[in-house]
C-alpha cells in the first residue's frame, strides 16, 4: 500500500511552486511492504513541484496537480492530482 500526505499552508497562493525546500508545502510518501511503514519526507526529494489552481476560502475549494522523484530508490511520481471540497 502507498499513501501520499500533501500538507499546505493556509495562506499558500495559487500558482506554480517547487516542492524541494518549499517553507509553506511538505509531501509526505509512505510504503507499506510486508507489514513494514518506509515513510520519506519531501526533503528527501531529488525534484518536485506542486500546481496549485485554487485555493478558495469562500467555496472552500482545493485543486491543483503534482509530481515529485527520488532517483536514490528510482521513485517518480507523475500525473498526481487533486480536487477537493472542503468543510
Amino acid at each position: 500500500r502507498t499513501t501520499i500526505g500533501l500538507f499546505l499552508d493556509r495562506d499558500l497562493e495559487p500558482g506554480d511552486h517547487d516542492l524541494i525546500d518549499h517553507e509553506q508545502i511538505k509531501v509526505i510518501y509512505t510504503e507499506t511492504l510486508h507489514r513494514k511503514n518506509t515513510v520519506y519526507h519531501s526533503a528527501h526529494f531529488q525534484g518536485g513541484r506542486l500546481v496549485l489552481f485554487e485555493a478558495s476560502p469562500c467555496t472552500l475549494r482545493l485543486r491543483g496537480v503534482f509530481s515529485f522523484n527520488m532517483s536514490s530508490i528510482n521513485l517518480d511520481v507523475t500525473d498526481g492530482a487533486f480536487d477537493l471540497y472542503c468543510r
